[in-house]
C-alpha cells in the first residue's frame, strides 16, 4: 500500500471504507486526518496540535536527526512561529497540521514544489491529499477526465493553472498553504524557493560540486542516526547512489 495522508471535512468520508482501505482515522469535530503508514509517514500529537508529513524534512544541522523527529520539527516550527514559517521549512514532502485550539486545518508541500497538494472543493466539502489516485479510488473524486485540458496535456505532458487528470481535483501551486478553518477553505500565500538563475560572475564549479556531495553524504549519515542496517531494493541510479553512501557510513 502507498503511503498516503488526507485530511479535510470528516462529511466527505466514508469511515468505514477509509479503515478497510488501511487508513487510520483521526476525527476531530467535523474535520479529519487519515493515514495511510509507511516508514515515510510520521506524527506528532500534543494538547494543542496534530501534525502529518509524509516524505522528508531537512532539519537542521545543529538538531536532532532521523524519521522520527521530523514531524515534531514541523509542530515545533508551526507552534513558535505559526503556519506560513512552518511552510517554509525545506524538504521534500506533504504535510498535513490541524491546529486544536482554533479547529483549523494547514496543509501545504515543500517550498520546492517537490510535492503537492491534491484537493477538492465542493461546496462545502473540502478534502486535501497527498495522492491524486486515491481521491478516485475512495470515490471522493468521480473521476471524469479533464476533458478541457486533456488536449494540452498531450502536446506539453503537464497539466496548467492548477488542474489535473480528473475534472474535479485540482493541484495546489507551490506557493501556496491551503486553509479549512470555521470561515470555510481558504488559501495564503507562503515563501517559496527562489528561482535560480545564472551568475554573472564566475564559480567555482568543483566547489559546488564538493559541497553538494557533502551535503548529501551529511543527509543520508543523519537519516540513518538510530538505523542499524538499511536495505536498497528499487535499483536506480538514486537508490543506488543513496545504498552507496548509506554503506560508506557504515550502515
Amino acid at each position: 500500500m502507498t503511503a498516503t495522508v488526507l485530511c479535510g471535512s470528516v462529511s466527505a468520508i466514508d469511515q468505514n471504507q477509509l479503515v478497510t482501505a488501511g487508513f487510520e482515522l483521526y476525527i476531530f469535530d467535523d474535520k479529519f486526518v487519515a493515514i495511510r503508514r509507511a516508514p515515510s509517514v510520521q506524527i506528532y500529537e500534543s494538547e494543542t496540535v496534530f501534525c502529518a508529513v509524509s516524505g522528508v524534512v531537512y532539519l537542521p544541522s545543529d538538531g536532532e536527526s532521523g524519521f522520527q523527529q521530523q514531524a515534531d520539527y514541523m509542530a515545533m516550527q508551526f507552534g513558535r512561529h505559526g503556519a506560513l514559517a512552518a511552510a517554509k521549512v525545506s524538504g521534500h514532502y506533504f504535510c498535513c497540521i490541524y491546529d486544536k485550539l482554533a479547529a483549523s486545518i494547514y496543509c501545504y508541500g515543500d517550498p520546492m514544489g517537490g510535492r503537492r497538494v491534491f484537493y477538492i472543493e465542493q461546496q462545502c466539502i473540502v478534502v486535501f491529499s497527498s495522492k491524486l489516485r486515491v481521491l478516485k479510488d475512495l470515490g471522493i473524486s468521480k473521476g471524469l477526465q479533464n476533458r478541457k485540458y486533456h488536449p494540452f496535456a498531450l502536446v506539453y505532458g503537464y497539466y496548467p493553472f492548477e488542474q489535473t487528470i480528473y475534472a474535479d481535483v485540482c493541484r495546489a501551486d507551490k506557493s501556496k498553504m491551503l486553509v479549512l478553518s470555521a470561515d470555510g477553505f481558504t488559501t495564503s500565500i507562503r515563501e517559496t524557493a527562489p528561482v535560480i538563475t545564472r551568475l554573472s560572475t564566475s564559480v567555482d564549479r568543483d566547489a559546488v560540486i564538493d559541497e553538494l556531495y557533502q551535503r548529501l553524504v551529511d543527509v543520508v549519515a543523519s537519516s540513518l542516526k538510530d538505523v542499524q542496517q538499511v536495505a536498497v531494493l528499487l535499483g536506480g541510479f538514486d537508490s543506488a547512489l543513496v545504498a552507496a553512501l548509506a554503506k560508506k557510513s557504515g550502515r
